[in-house]
């Protein structure tokens, strides 16, 4: 098993860098409360780089950025596996049921993981949410 990377630099690429703060804020004061350094950054920033000058810049990735088009500056699908297989860097890869391109292409390069087409549901029939109001038991 390839050993996790130890650092504490997280980078965090998100939709809109003002509003995932806050409807985040939990998860990253809790990573802030264990000792990471957590940048926020948006995906498609034009300067971005997962490595300067041979050397990872950031210890861990979290990529909360589920409708980003095209990341900014050097990162694109290969940046990130070259990130995890050859800096051993840690990714933490958030979705929805509207997941772009982009990311898609990220899960699928890393791990093989395929998204069903955008604005697809899981249905759970048996562990539902009592207050589902349509009935469709939709997750």
């Amino acid at each position: 098993a390839a050993a996790a990377a130890p650092g504490r630099r997280v980078l965090v690429l998100v939709d809109d860098e003002h509003v995932v703060p806050r409807t985040h804020s939990l998860f990253l004061a809790a990573l802030r409360a264990r000792g990471y350094d957590v940048a926020v950054r948006a995906a498609d920033e034009p300067a971005l780089a997962l490595d300067a000058y041979g050397e990872r810049a950031y210890d861990h990735l979290v990529l909360m950025c589920p409708a980003v088009h095209e990341f900014g500056g050097f990162v694109d699908a290969a940046a990130v596996v070259r990130f995890v297989d050859e800096q051993r860097g840690n990714v933490l890869l958030v979705a929805d049921a509207d997941a772009g391109d982009t990311l898609r292409d990220v899960a699928s390069e890393l791990g093989g993981v395929e998204f069903d087409e955008p604005g697809a549901y899981v249905i759970d029939h048996v562990h539902h949410d009592a207050s589902d109001a349509d009935g469709e038991h939709t997750l």
